[in-house]
C-alpha cells in the first residue's frame, strides 16, 4: 500500500509539472488573454478532472509556477558561505531564481504585458513578488517582522526585484551579464540608501525589538503599493 501510495503521489507530481510547463508554453506562444484552460489539458495530454484536481484555473497554474521558482531559489540557501553578506546571499538568491525561471522567460515577459490590461492577473502579480521578496530577504537574513519588516520588503520588492526583472525578461546575453549587472547595481544602492544592513540589524539579521516597532514620523505602516504587473 505505501509503495502504491508513493506512486500516485508521484504521479501527481508528474501532472501537476506538465501542466504548469504546459500553461507557461502556450502563455509565450499564444498570449495571456487567448490561453484558455481547454488549451492546456489538450497540449499537457491530462484530462479535466486531473487538470481540476490540481488548479482552480490558469491564474492559479502560474501561482503555482512562481512557487515552484520559489522553492528553487530557497534551495540557493545551501550554497551559502558562512562569510557571505546579506548583499552577497541576496545576489545568489535571485540569480538562482532566475536561473530556474528561465524556461519560462517568454512567457513571464507575455504574463508582465499584460498584467495592466488585467486587474486580477494584476493584483496576483503583486502578491507573488512580495512573497518573493520577503522570502529572499528572510533567507539573507533579514528580518521582515512589524512595521520596519513590512517597509523593507516593499522597498526590496520596487526597488531591487522589480527592475532586476525587467533586466532579465530584456536580457540578449548568452551569460546574463545585463541580469548581473543591473541586480548588482540595485543591491550596492540598497545597501547604501537602507537600513537592511545597517544598525536596524543584528548579526543574524534581526531587528531589535524598538527598531521593529518604531516608525519614523510621517511614515506608513500600510506599504506602498506592488508594481503593476511584476510578475517574475
Amino acid at each position: 500500500m505505501a509503495a502504491k501510495g508513493s506512486a500516485t503521489a508521484k504521479s501527481r507530481d508528474d501532472i501537476r509539472d506538465r501542466i504548469i510547463d504546459t500553461a507557461l508554453r502556450l502563455i509565450a506562444e499564444k498570449k495571456w488573454a487567448e490561453t484558455k484552460v481547454e488549451d492546456v489539458i489538450r497540449e499537457a495530454g491530462v484530462s479535466e478532472a486531473d487538470f481540476y484536481a490540481e488548479f482552480d484555473g490558469l491564474l492559479s497554474v502560474v501561482i503555482a509556477a512562481s512557487r515552484r521558482v520559489n522553492a528553487a531559489m530557497m534551495d540557493a540557501k545551501a550554497e551559502f558561505d558562512p562569510d557571505d553578506s546579506p548583499r552577497d546571499k541576496l545576489f545568489a538568491l535571485i540569480m538562482a531564481r532566475f536561473d530556474a525561471a528561465e524556461p519560462w522567460r517568454k512567457a513571464i515577459g507575455e504574463l508582465n504585458r499584460a498584467a495592466p490590461r488585467d486587474p486580477v492577473l494584476a493584483a496576483a502579480a503583486g502578491q507573488m513578488l512580495t512573497q518573493t521578496a520577503a522570502l529572499a530577504l528572510e533567507a539573507a537574513g533579514i528580518d521582515t517582522r512589524g512595521p520596519l519588516g513590512f517597509a523593507r520588503t516593499n522597498a526590496f520588492m520596487v526597488g531591487v526585484l522589480w527592475p532586476a526583472a525587467r533586466a532579465w525578461i530584456r536580457d540578449d546575453t548568452p551569460d546574463r551579464s545585463k541580469t548581473m549587472a543591473e541586480l548588482d547595481r540595485c543591491l550596492a544602492r540598497a545597501e547604501m540608501l537602507a537600513n537592511w544592513f545597517g544598525p536596524l540589524a543584528g548579526a543574524n539579521g534581526e531587528a531589535t525589538a524598538e527598531a521593529a516597532t518604531k516608525e519614523e514620523p510621517g511614515s506608513r505602516s500600510d506599504g506602498t503599493a506592488s508594481p503593476a504587473g511584476g510578475v517574475s
